[in-house]
């Protein structure tokens, strides 16, 4: 009894040893490499059913704030170029812009439309922005389980969401649920299904985001090249006819 109480307080401390700004600063700068691909598969359920696609997701750190990312879908005919590019800047803001092959249009995404779904999945095209934890403000919940600690973040001015609580894994620091609540209601969950360690980068490779049991959309990664030198090029709207 007595060893198990050491062992919680142990877990405790080292928990609560740094700040919620100190660790989501951490998630935020870990587990990131300069250039990456990824072929991956969305599974949408929406009132129970089902759809798929698959997309390319292109990455590129120019630094810990400053990063892009290109998302070309592939699969099925209806989608195929259908493209996202998303450019997260050192200010922490972000600017994104969607290509409709069928409209051959280039439409950058305003503030008003952040809260809309991206290709009717259940991901909004503020999720797929890199959030800078500078944005929000952090507190510390509580200290879970196996090493998760429970953080709640507030937006410092009005957005999409007016609070996010995260369960993040210390050790991997990467969050393995986040709870996403708007006009005071809970929105939808995230939740991690898989996570795997490539060298010394742990990747998730499965999750979900969850409205219910009915209504949720499932992402798995097919296959990664974690040091992929695609051109800088690619990372710019003018690409997107290409």
């Amino acid at each position: 009894m007595l060893y198990k109480l050491v062992i919680a307080f142990l877990v405790c401390s080292y928990s609560y040893s740094l700040s919620a700004d100190d660790i989501m600063n951490k998630v935020f700068k870990a587990n990131r490499v300069i250039k990456s691909k990824r072929l991956m598969k969305m599974k949408l359920v929406s009132n129970g059913v089902h759809n798929e696609r698959e997309f390319l997701l292109y990455e590129k750190i120019n630094n810990i704030i400053d990063s892009n990312s290109v998302i070309k879908f592939q699969k099925p005919n209806k989608y195929k170029n259908v493209s996202l590019l998303t450019k997260n800047d050192v200010d922490g803001n972000s600017s994104q812009w969607v290509y409709l092959p069928a409209l051959k249009k280039v439409r950058r995404i305003n503030s008003s439309n952040q809260s809309g779904r991206f290709v009717g999945s259940h991901l909004y095209y503020i999720d797929l922005q890199n959030r800078a934890p500078m944005k929000d403000k952090h507190k510390i919940v509580s200290s879970l389980k196996n090493n998760i600690v429970k953080i709640e973040s507030i937006p410092k001015v009005s957005a999409v969401y007016d609070k996010v609580y995260s369960e993040i894994d210390i050790k991997k620091l990467i969050p393995i649920k986040v709870t996403y609540y708007r006009d005071g209601k809970k929105e939808k969950e995230m939740r991690v299904l898989k996570i795997v360690k490539h060298e010394s980068i742990w990747t998730v490779d499965k999750f979900v985001v969850e409205e219910d049991e009915k209504n949720y959309t499932e992402i798995t990664v097919l296959s990664r090249d974690l040091n992929n030198d695609f051109p800088d090029a690619l990372m710019s709207q003018y690409s997107f006819k290409n």
